[in-house]
């Protein structure tokens, strides 16, 4: 789950659908999911939905709303009022939608804690807060830094520990499904630290993001430059262990099934050992490929789609092709979200882990979609 809980943006590349019904593959489609609410909102900066599904944070300019199944406001924080310096770019929401967490811009080193009956909380960090995680019971704030510190909280404020990393930005973090470990990853490094602190393993490796299968032992990663050119590529590690490397294009973002015993990626045909195979703009077809634990490639997808998440049964998975569609594992579609905007193809989608609920925006509209079980 790449941290498939940040927001991300999509750029579309193909044509918009407009019919309701379509046979692909000689499978019938299902109709396009219409939403249970759509809101138009002004200038919405950051969207995070709870793990349980029961309520999405908007953070917008000067507020945040905490937004119900059904459409109502719970509860909002006007951050703005008395606070010139804040900029909410990073927020996470507890499961049962009474407190939030959110971070700023890279000049604010401030977390702020809000609770709904009014009471705030500042926590000061050595450095920029670049991540941000609660705990599936709502009782724990995780926080990471561009200096390569996690720190955890309670929900009241109290720092528990602080742990060095790394030396750089940790900027993902995720609590596993019994709170009792966090994975972390930064731009040079991916590790697993218990809940009391201790840290498990650490790979020292430059990465741009991961996902994580269920028990936490298998992560997918993956790197491109930063800037210019090139090598790029997507892995394979078991606590740390790599099973596989593949040279692949650039935005080579992968998913990984629950179990870890599939991983879907954009993989290059050539996979040579020289720097110019794995070069990020070589003219090898890069198709995005269904591969096994072991690496071997079970399946070429059709079109230029990218993947987003696994379906918690491993056999569907949620992919950005011009709509946001599902796809079982012989590239059939199930149901359809679709975009906002046709012409300009694009959006933002935020989901919960078990893909039953989806949250689509963009910067002065939002929509909340249940999909079929």
């Amino acid at each position: 789950m790449y941290d498939l809980n940040m927001k991300i943006r999509i750029g579309f590349g193909l044509l918009w659908m407009v019919s309701l019904a379509q046979v692909v593959s000689g499978v019938q489609v299902s109709p396009d999911l219409k939403p249970h609410w759509e809101k138009q909102m002004k200038a919405i900066r950051a969207v995070r939905l709870s793990h349980s599904g029961d309520c999405v944070a908007v953070a917008t300019l000067d507020r945040i709303s905490l937004l119900a199944r059904s459409g109502e406001e719970l509860w909002h924080w006007e951050f703005s009022k008395g606070n010139r310096f804040m900029r909410a770019l990073n927020v996470s929401v507890s499961p049962q939608c009474d407190w939030l967490a959110v971070a700023g811009d890279a000049s604010y080193r401030y977390i702020w804690i809000a609770h709904r009956n009014g009471r705030l909380i500042p926590i000061r960090t050595n450095a920029t807060p670049v991540g941000l995680a609660i705990s599936h019971r709502g009782d724990l704030l995780a926080i990471g830094t561009g200096a390569g510190d996690v720190w955890l909280f309670d929900a009241g404020g109290k720092m528990r520990w602080r742990t060095k990393l790394g030396y750089c930005c940790v900027n993902v973090l995720n609590f596993s499904a019994d709170d009792q470990v966090i994975v972390s990853s930064s731009w040079a490094s991916v590790g697993m630290l218990s809940v009391d602190g201790r840290v498990q393993w650490v790979a020292q490796a430059p990465i741009t993001g991961m996902a994580i299968a269920r028990d936490l032992k298998t992560i997918v990663e993956w790197y491109e430059p930063n800037h210019g050119t090139g090598v790029c590529w997507v892995e394979l590690l078991d606590r740390g262990t790599r099973l596989w490397l593949k040279n692949a294009p650039y935005d080579p973002v992968s998913i990984i099934s629950p179990a870890g015993d599939l991983v879907i990626a954009p993989v290059k045909d050539n996979q040579g050992p020289t720097e110019e195979d794995a070069a990020c703009d070589s003219e090898s077809p890069v198709p995005m490929r269904l591969l096994s634990r072991t690496g071997e490639i079970l399946r070429t997808f059709p079109g230029d789609v990218r993947p987003l998440a696994f379906a918690p049964d491993g056999k569907s998975f949620l992919v950005s092709a011009g709509n946001f569609e599902a796809w079982d594992l012989d590239s059939n579609v199930l149901w359809v979200v679709p975009v906002f905007d046709p012409v300009l193809h694009l959006g933002w989608v935020h989901f919960t882990e078990d893909l039953r609920t989806i949250v689509e925006w963009s910067e002065d509209r939002i929509a909340w979609f249940s999909t079929p079980q």
